[in-house]
């Protein structure tokens, strides 16, 4: 129990617990089948950013050209498919968008990694020129998916309805995207030594240096990782919505860094686990879903981020001032 309590996952998933259970006390309707449902279904591709953001802050850095290359990779394939009558399987599809946002991913890692530009200055200025292509020179607008695409959009693990108010919710077969990319990232974090030179690096870059660990090479891997899942996360979203709409992915980046920062990974680097991030999303899902669920306007939910934005900061401020004191007292009394 003492181990367990020490873990910030433990706390964020009993605040899931209460919030969800304060929620049903209100509404009556949180707990119903298509309501779980409904709230994995928005989970998904929140999920997805927030693992491709969580390489990028473990390793001391962050990224916030996500959502632009999520956008403009989906957009190039769908388009591209559409331009071959709608050939190509939807394998072919998935391989060219991770291809694609792996591409514009590596480029902000070449930047950060050879010419030590400042992460977030190279993410957000290549975000707005990957915004600036889709909608300037590709002139993006909204367009139809090739039937392969809207058949497996369709498709659905199980279907639950609420015959209360007679409404249903399909559990979408794109879940088990989620779980793929889960076990790939927790393999390469967990059993790999470029896992450990992730965190090596976001821990004390000069440290991992002396240590042996290709500083320039983890970074360029760490942001064409996090590209590629921009890339499939951002077609996976457009075959959900069975519509492609460019800009509709513009602006969730306020979402995702506070899942990531609610969940335990700091922006200062070195920590973070899949199942922090995971929860955080979690929370931070159920928590927009059932505003409206309340009824409360919609903006609001724009403050419940920043809120999370400044819990999750905070706390993570407290947990290293707390180390801090912790490691004065312990030399403190070595010198004694």
């Amino acid at each position: 129990m003492k181990k367990i309590l020490k873990y910030h996952e433990f706390y964020v998933f009993l605040t899931i617990l209460l919030v969800s259970v304060m929620i049903e006390a209100v509404s009556g309707q949180f707990y119903t089948a298509n309501n779980l449902v409904d709230n994995i279904r928005s989970f998904i591709p929140t999920a997805l950013f927030s693992i491709a953001l969580m390489f990028s802050l473990i390793s001391g850095g962050i990224d916030l050209s996500f959502p632009s290359v999520a956008a403009l990779s989906g957009y190039v394939v769908i388009t591209l498919q559409n331009s071959w009558g709608g050939e190509g399987s939807l394998l072919t599809g998935y391989l060219l968008v991770i291809l694609l946002g792996m591409c514009l991913g590596v480029l902000n890692g070449i930047l950060i990694g050879y010419f030590k530009f400042p992460p977030m200055i190279v993410t957000l200025a290549t975000g707005n020129v990957y915004l600036g292509i889709m909608q300037g020179v590709l002139r993006c607008h909204e367009i139809m998916l090739p039937k392969n695409l809207l058949d497996f959009g369709k498709k659905s693990l199980f279907v639950v309805s609420n015959q209360e108010l007679d409404i249903q919710a399909s559990m979408p077969v794109t879940i088990l995207l989620v779980g793929a990319v889960v076990l790939v990232s927790w393999f390469i974090l967990q059993r790999t030594m470029l896992g450990r030179g992730i965190f090596a690096v976001g821990g004390d870059i000069q440290s991992a240096a002396r240590a042996g660990f290709r500083v320039v090479g983890i970074q360029i891997f760490v942001y064409g990782f996090a590209g590629a899942v921009a890339g499939l996360t951002g077609y996976t979203r457009y075959i959900m919505n069975l519509y492609c709409v460019p800009t509709s992915l513009i602006g969730i980046e306020n979402d995702v860094i506070a899942c990531t920062v609610l969940g335990g990974v700091r922006m200062t680097g070195g920590v973070g686990t899949i199942k922090g991030a995971l929860l955080g999303t979690l929370l931070l899902t159920i928590v927009k879903n059932s505003l409206l669920l309340l009824n409360v306007p919609s903006y609001w939910q724009t403050m419940v981020s920043a809120i999370f934005i400044i819990l999750g900061t905070g706390i993570t401020a407290v947990q290293m001032i707390v180390s801090r004191k912790k490691n004065t007292i312990n030399r403190l009394g070595e010198q004694a």
